[in-house]
């Protein structure tokens, strides 16, 4: 599945799909606010503005910058719940970066039976 993504005010745009073990494990993908997903990570999940803080992996945050330039696909963040957390199973620094660049919504891959949760709490 792909799913494209227009920024508004930056040159070009971003194309999202869903990453193979997510389709296979029947994800499926939603277009989430990505404010209200950064927001609603633990402080353990969370990546600071520019890339920084204690959860940041060696130059992920810079080398997802670098892959951007490529023009390739982005893998969707892929996202789990619990009562009221919110996990991101991969995408911490995809997300950062993108949200460092005022992207305003984001592709997300949640699990099927969870899809109702994630839309009461990130649309």
């Amino acid at each position: 599945m792909n799913f494209r993504l227009w920024l508004e005010y930056e040159s070009g745009d971003y194309s999202f799909k869903m990453d193979r073990v997510d389709a296979a494990l029947k994800f499926v993908p939603m277009l989430v606010d990505i404010n209200k997903l950064d927001m609603a990570l633990g402080a353990g999940q969370r990546i600071g503005p520019g890339g920084t803080g204690p959860n940041v992996k060696d130059s992920a945050y810079e080398r997802f910058g670098q892959f951007v330039q490529t023009g390739e696909q982005i893998e969707m963040p892929s996202v789990d719940f619990d009562r009221s957390r919110v996990y991101l199973i991969n995408g911490r620094h995809r997300l950062a970066w993108l949200r460092d660049r005022g992207l305003k919504q984001i592709w997300i891959a949640v699990r099927k039976n969870k899809f109702n949760k994630a839309q009461q709490m990130l649309t």
